[in-house]
């Protein structure tokens, strides 16, 4: 029998990047024998197994990944979606889903807005009221927030929270 398996080789070539751009940028080539993932930034390696993973193909008995060869980065650095937990408090486990789902599709960017007049969701340990007062149907504690800045960055995603003053 036949051994059509191909070997999976990431080469992280760890050269200096300057730009989100090129942290994510990767080259991905597929041929019978080996598939190369090469990237100068882990960021691009994971963008590159994303690609990888959206275009294996399942056959009536078998998994296929065609032979290709794709170079990629992206146009922009900031593809984003924005987050309003402020205005309807969303749970952590939701916007962990959603993280997921923008790796996925390569987002880079979430936006979260944190407070507004609806709410005040994150905890302030200096003015513990705007929390307590703000966040009565929910609010993230600052562990919280941090485990969830961590979770993203393992995606290759960048958090940008938008706080307003109230007044």
């Amino acid at each position: 029998e036949a051994d059509n398996r191909a070997h999976l080789v990431i080469q992280l070539n760890a050269a200096h990047t300057t730009t989100a751009q090129q942290q994510e940028a990767y080259q991905l080539e597929v041929n019978s024998n080996q598939i190369l993932l090469s990237a100068n930034h882990a960021t691009g390696a994971l963008r590159g197994l994303q690609t990888l993973q959206q275009v294996i193909q399942r056959q009536s008995v078998q998994t296929v990944i065609p032979n290709l060869s794709i170079e990629d980065e992206p146009r922009f650095s900031w593809r984003g979606l924005l987050l309003d937990p402020a205005s309807r408090f969303l749970p952590l486990a939701d916007i962990k889903r959603q993280l997921d789902l923008m790796a996925a599709v390569k987002l880079s960017v979430l936006h979260l807005h944190l407070t507004d007049d609806q709410g005040w969701r994150f905890e302030s340990k200096i003015f513990p009221k705007l929390h307590q007062t703000g966040g009565k149907d929910g609010y993230y504690t600052q562990d919280e927030l941090r485990e969830l800045v961590l979770y993203a960055k393992e995606r290759g995603i960048r958090v940008v929270p938008e706080i307003d003053m109230p007044g």
